[in-house]
């Protein structure tokens, strides 16, 4: 859910809503394919896309077998936003709410690539930053990457952050849904992964799950 204007080059790889983009290296539609491994999704801040988008990760979360966290970016609109908020509540076994970062506190980066020809408006609204995961990603960043969240708190020193370490996180509560609850049509979809690893390179099966932007 971003172009090659403002990609981040470190991603391993990215999503556009543009399918011209795919001459840039983007791929299309993130909803076509499940989330898998560690990802960033900051979609498009329309309720319907926002809602969709946590709605897939969640469901990404209950039917993957790897370890699977997105890492939402998410507004705080007033008035009928934040459609996306009901299904972070129905869910606390899957989704964290790790902090926020205040409209006031939030900063425009210098673009590489393109400077623009008019200046931004200032941004309205915080952002929350959600994580939602499944077991295996709590266990497996606890296990291979502990001090995450502490890296977490030093990349983005804006935000008012809810937990010092990973140890402070609250154990999930209240039952995991089942595979059962997604639809078929989800369950049907290819993970992404299938998209950016390579076939042809055998090594590609012992690397560590792709960090990417959706």
């Amino acid at each position: 859910m971003v172009c090659p204007l403002d990609n981040d080059p470190s991603s391993a790889a990215y999503w556009s809503c543009s399918p011209r983009d795919k001459v840039f290296g983007a791929h299309y539609d993130a909803f076509a394919t499940q989330f898998t491994g560690y990802s960033v999704c900051h979609p498009i801040y329309a309720d319907a896309v926002m809602h969709r988008a946590t709605q897939h990760a969640i469901r990404s979360a209950i039917t993957a077998v790897a370890a699977t966290a997105t890492f939402m970016i998410l507004p705080t609109q007033r008035g009928t936003g934040n459609a996306y908020k009901k299904l972070i509540w129905a869910n606390p076994s899957l989704c964290i709410e790790l902090g926020t970062i205040k409209a006031d506190a939030l900063t425009y980066s210098t673009p590489a690539r393109w400077d623009g020809s008019r200046s931004l408006p200032r941004p309205k609204h915080d952002l929350k930053i959600i994580v939602i995961w499944n077991t295996a990603a709590r266990d497996d960043l606890a296990a291979h990457c502990p001090g995450w969240i502490e890296g977490l708190r030093n990349d983005i020193k804006e935000a008012c952050w809810n937990y010092k370490s990973h140890t402070t996180i609250p154990n999930p509560t209240g039952l995991i849904p089942s595979k059962r609850s997604c639809p078929r049509k989800f369950k049907d979809l290819r993970p992404d992964t299938q998209l950016t690893l390579l076939p042809s390179d055998p090594m590609q099966a012992d690397l560590p799950p792709l960090v990417h932007s959706n």
